[in-house]
């Protein structure tokens, strides 16, 4: 990893320190953010022999998608769809449940969805209440 021992960094940031230094962008500091609010922060740092240049070459659009897909797979486990709920397993041992309302149609794909959104954003009743907040009482 470019100097990097790997056993030393934060697990979370390991698949993007990969990412940049496969593509030619060495760092050398790099760390997730600690907060508590189970989103996404990350400190990089690059080798101060990155010029900006180098930086501005990579296309990031695509590459970030990459990544995004990589570290989201990274973190499932196990998804188990057993109408009227999907349960996703992550790696870190923890699960995230969802079900289907009454009146809804039982769907896997909104229901994994629905399950890494409800994750992504404290994997409490946080979730609900933005749908609540945004969808309101629909008759």
């Amino acid at each position: 990893m470019s100097g990097c021992i790997e056993s030393e960094l934060d697990e979370k940031v390991i698949s993007m320190v990969r990412f940049f230094n496969e593509h030619g962008l060495p760092t050398c500091m790099s760390c997730q953010g600690h907060n508590d609010t189970n989103m996404s922060l990350f400190w990089i740092q690059f080798h101060k022999s990155v010029t900006r240049d180098n930086i501005l070459k990579i296309d990031f659009a695509k590459s970030v998608e990459t990544w995004t897909i990589n570290r989201v797979n990274d973190e499932i486990n196990r998804v188990i769809f057993n109408n009227p709920a999907t349960i996703v397993f992550w790696n870190d041992g923890t699960k995230t449940v969802v079900k289907c309302q009454d009146g809804d149609v039982f769907s896997k794909e909104t229901g994994l969805m629905a399950a890494m959104l409800k994750r992504y954003m404290g994997n409490d009743n946080t979730y609900n209440k933005v749908l609540s907040q945004w969808l309101g009482d629909e008759d």
